[in-house]
């Protein structure tokens, strides 16, 4: 029964939560890797990818990942 609710959406909401624990980034790197993560798309115009060679992007990738879990938590906790 329970595959039947599953869809696209919440499968990537999965896999975006399992991503953003791949890597253990603090609040520092974070800001840094975001302000890069932008930098890379307005230059390629396409977001990091994951599955990169360049280590940079995938770190990049992953940061973006987890930012996005980070808010989806805040947005479902009320905020905080």
């Amino acid at each position: 029964m329970l595959s039947r609710n599953i869809d696209s959406d919440v499968l990537r909401v999965i896999q975006r939560s399992i991503d953003a624990k791949k890597f253990n980034f603090d609040q520092s790197e974070l800001v840094y890797l975001y302000n890069e993560s932008k930098r890379f798309a307005a230059e390629n115009g396409r977001k990091p990818e994951k599955n990169s060679k360049d280590k940079l992007e995938v770190k990049m990738a992953y940061a973006l990942a987890q930012i996005q879990d980070l808010k989806a938590r805040r947005a479902q906790n009320g905020g905080r």
